[in-house]
């Protein structure tokens, strides 16, 4: 019960501000595309059905995950590798978002894959 009480404190307080900390560099490759998409669209990135819309800089991991499936274009392999980077974020912080402790694997898989990437 410890250890799964340190893991959730874990998950909470250096997993989420780590991921922050490194999300513009993750997504630098999709800049030109995501600012193409603002500047079609006033500015601001359409983000869901409701009729919400971001600024550029505001757009976060799931966001592309998101925006891949429409109107990002991957033309790169550094753009697939950052993609796979922000599902495996997104299936460790959707679990967060809904207080459960992501899984162990996911969250290894995640850090392995973020440090070979910004290496």
């Amino acid at each position: 019960k410890r250890i799964k009480s340190r893991y959730w404190r874990a998950c909470i307080k250096v997993i989420t501000p780590w991921l922050e900390e490194r999300r513009s560099p993750v997504l630098a490759c999709f800049k030109k595309q995501i600012q193409a998409i603002a500047d079609r669209n006033s500015g601001t990135i359409p983000a869901g059905r409701d009729g919400f819309f971001l600024d550029p800089e505001q757009i976060e991991y799931n966001n592309v995950v998101g925006m891949a499936r429409k109107e990002l274009q991957m033309q790169t392999q550094e753009q697939l590798d950052a993609l796979s980077i922000c599902k495996k974020v997104k299936a460790v912080r959707d679990e967060i978002a809904h207080l459960r402790m992501p899984d162990v694997n996911n969250v290894f898989e995640l850090i392995f894959a973020m440090d070979r990437y910004l290496q």
